[in-house]
């Protein structure tokens, strides 16, 4: 993931647990104890994560 891309998911990823909103699979992003989620689960996951939002 470029280096921007993944600043700017830190950045929302952040502000969705700051609202209460705790998603696993966002989580395994970068996560060295777990199996990391591919882009494609990401993608998947931010999608499903706003079309609850709405």
């Amino acid at each position: 993931m470029p280096e921007e891309l993944r600043r700017r998911f830190i950045a929302v990823r952040a502000e969705l647990f700051q609202r209460g909103i705790f998603d696993p699979v966002l989580v395994r992003f970068d996560c060295a104890t777990v199996p990391k989620a591919s882009n494609q689960q990401i993608a998947d996951q931010l999608a499903a994560v706003i079309a609850n939002l709405k």
